[in-house]
């Protein structure tokens, strides 16, 4: 499901979300977007094998309206949803498929591209 994030913010952006030359520029671009790990974002974090080895910033908090400040609230928790770091919290597909943001219409009335289709 982190991969349909990282697809669903690459259609809005119309570029890739990270893009990144080495790992570690790729984990400081996603800390950056999301904001770094903590216990209670992903408790198994500091379990993983190379987390000692990696020192995140001080917390702070995700940058999703500032990257993307023409999505809707439930644009916004959908996508916050799907790039969650903790696999066990992150959203499903199922889930997804259930979210408000594929029920609401006022995302597409807004877009130039497809607001012709309502009418």
């Amino acid at each position: 499901m982190w991969s349909v994030g990282c697809i669903f913010a690459e259609l809005l952006l119309k570029e890739p979300l990270f893009q990144a030359k080495a790992e570690i520029e790729l984990i400081s671009m996603i800390f950056k977007l999301l904001g770094p790990p903590t216990n209670d974002s992903w408790p198994e974090y500091s379990s993983l094998p190379l987390a000692k080895t990696i020192t995140p910033p001080s917390p702070q908090p995700h940058q999703f309206r500032q990257k993307f400040p023409f999505l809707t609230i439930a644009g916004i928790d959908l996508l916050s949803s799907l790039l969650t770091y903790d696999p066990e919290r992150r959203i499903s597909a199922e889930e997804a498929l259930q979210h408000p943001y594929f029920s609401c219409v006022c995302h597409i009335a807004r877009d130039p591209y497809t607001k012709d289709l309502l009418q």
